[in-house]
């Protein structure tokens, strides 16, 4: 089932905390794969990146995949789910082979697979503005819409901040300062995540905020 999978991913992630260099075996034992799908960018890449790995080292099978454009905010996500265009790098693993990447549009992705997760993310320098979120409703509706699996579960990739000397002029937004990034993005984030229709966990890398949720 379902959360008997995400119950394996959580004793993996608590035995590696514990004992980061004692990998135990775990005791999920559904050989069905857990089925993941991201939409969104690089930070949805960092978190993918290894995550087939490191479930296939405890015994986890797994399908993962992403629709990757770089910097793509919430209302281009949108504005692409309506016009169809393949302008997505999508990226999918499941096996020890290298990540396959081929082009694809939103829809092709979301009906590629019967996706037990699908996770989504605003971008970079428009994560801590309310006001950047007004299509989110819209590109949920979309997706559940679409979406092969009725049961499918809504995500979000929690952003975390840049190093503390990082410079942009998009970065002035939030006065240059690191502790004010996380601070706008703790504030700004669980209050869209609560709001949103759908979206009942947080995503971060290992599944972490997912799985303590």
């Amino acid at each position: 089932c379902q959360y008997c999978r995400l119950d394996a991913i959580r004793e993996a992630v608590d035995n590696a905390i514990a004992d980061p260099y004692n990998i135990k075996q775990s005791i999920y034992t559904d050989k069905k794969p857990l089925k993941v799908l991201a939409i969104g960018n690089s930070f949805s890449e960092d978190c993918m990146l290894y995550l087939w790995d490191l479930l296939n080292s405890v015994g986890i099978q797994s399908t993962l995949a992403f629709l990757h454009i770089g910097s793509c905010s919430i209302d281009k996500h949108w504005s692409l789910a309506c016009s169809g265009e393949e302008k997505y790098e999508y990226h999918k693993k499941d096996s020890s082979e290298p990540w396959r990447i081929t082009k694809s549009n939103m829809i092709n992705g979301v009906k590629d697979e019967d996706w037990d997760a699908i996770v989504f993310y605003q971008n970079a320098f428009n994560f801590g503005f309310i006001d950047t979120y007004g299509n989110l409703d819209n590109l949920l509706g979309f997706v559940r819409e679409n979406a092969t699996n009725k049961d499918v579960k809504f995500l979000w990739n929690l952003t975390w901040a840049y190093q503390g000397d990082f410079e942009d002029w998009r970065f002035e937004k939030y006065g240059n300062d690191q502790e004010n990034v996380q601070l706008i993005m703790a504030e700004r984030i669980y209050c869209i995540c609560i709001s949103a229709a759908g979206i009942f966990f947080v995503f971060s890398t290992l599944l972490y905020i997912l799985i303590r949720s």
